[in-house]
């Protein structure tokens, strides 16, 4: 009965070492899927940042072009407007050259 009674005992400490082995990979299991969420949130975050960023960015860059678009269409109406009081003023002079030519 000594036998059998050591050989129980064996096979308790052995069960005993299989529960508390499962239990610490269960413990080990629970912290890196833990850590896992914890890195998926972060980088959803620091995604959603850079995006943020990206988005103001780009932004800033459109206001910056419409600026520019809009001064180089100031310029550009000047400019326009400068050149068609030229070109009335040369018609103009013409016409006037014209009538002293068939005037006399």
């Amino acid at each position: 009965m000594h036998e059998g009674t050591r050989a129980q005992e064996l096979f308790t400490q052995d069960a005993g070492r299989a529960v508390e082995a499962m239990r610490l990979w269960a413990n080990v299991h629970q912290r890196v899927l833990q850590e896992l969420v914890e890195l998926s949130a972060a980088t959803a975050k620091e995604h959603a940042r850079l995006y943020a960023e990206v988005q103001q960015a780009g932004v800033r860059f459109l206001e910056g072009n419409a600026q520019a678009l809009a001064r180089t269409t100031d310029r550009l109406q000047t400019s326009t407007e400068h050149a068609g009081k030229g070109i009335q003023e040369s018609l103009s002079e013409t016409v006037a050259k014209l009538k002293d030519v068939y005037a006399g």
